[in-house]
């Protein structure tokens, strides 16, 4: 899966990660990728099931939800302007402080699994988190993720 340049954002603010959520997923709604209840089922998914990852320079989260919820495939990543707590993935009870999103949108639920863990790889790269969190325009970012996800 290839990130969409147009589902990049960079300098994201937002008070909250339900806020960070909803707006990343409205987007995803906006370019028809997503049903319009997409937002408000990753944003509830995301409470039972939290999705955020330490990470080096800097913590992400990977929120995504069912696949009935898509229309097509797609892949967005967003940088926060600044940290916002996510909870911690199997630790719903530890905050964690999230500068990146990776938001997943999968038709196939076949392939739900094996692109989270490409993304997770992905994140557990030093290297790449820190090009992400330094990209100045979406094509960076998709330079930086490069053939990872493909």
């Amino acid at each position: 899966m290839v990130v969409d340049e147009r589902l990049v954002m960079l300098g994201l603010e937002a008070e909250t990660a339900e806020e960070a959520l909803r707006t990343m997923a409205d987007k995803f709604v906006e370019l028809h990728k997503v049903k319009s209840t997409f937002p408000d089922a990753v944003i509830e998914r995301e409470k039972i099931y939290p999705t955020g990852l330490e990470c080096k320079p800097v913590n992400a989260a990977v929120p995504h939800c069912s696949t009935e919820y898509v229309v097509s495939d797609a892949l967005g990543i967003a940088v926060l302007k600044k940290p916002i707590d996510f909870a911690l993935m199997g630790s719903p009870e530890k905050p964690l402080p999230v500068q990146i999103l990776v938001m997943l949108a999968v038709v196939d639920p076949a392939e739900q699994v094996p692109t989270l863990v490409q993304v997770m790889e992905l994140l557990d790269s030093e290297e790449r988190v820190r090009a992400i969190l330094e990209a100045k325009t979406p094509a960076d970012v998709v330079a930086a993720v490069g053939d990872e996800l493909s």
